[in-house]
């Protein structure tokens, strides 16, 4: 784990997540340029990383008409980079 922040559940995603983000030693990933997020995360959380962080936030939406669990189709890049960021 690199990075832990408890919040009350009544506080939004994307806003308990910059105490989070803000904790992480972001300069042991200087290659680190995009970050993969699912939409709950979009505002204002998309603008925060470009400003503070100089990262890219990337939504991947939901598919179109879906109403049960799916993968997304770049879900594996997500993994992929937990597994690199984690050295596993």
């Amino acid at each position: 784990m690199h990075a832990l922040h408890i919040h009350k559940a009544d506080v939004v995603d994307s806003v308990g997540a910059t105490p989070t983000l803000s904790q992480l030693g972001w300069d042991e990933y200087p290659g680190l340029g995009v970050v993969f997020s699912d939409s709950a995360y979009q505002r204002p959380l998309k603008g925060w990383t470009a400003d503070q962080l100089d990262l890219w936030l990337v939504i991947v939406p939901k598919l179109r008409k879906q109403h049960k669990l799916v993968v997304p189709p770049n879900r594996w890049i997500v993994e992929h980079t937990f597994a690199w960021l984690m050295k596993c």
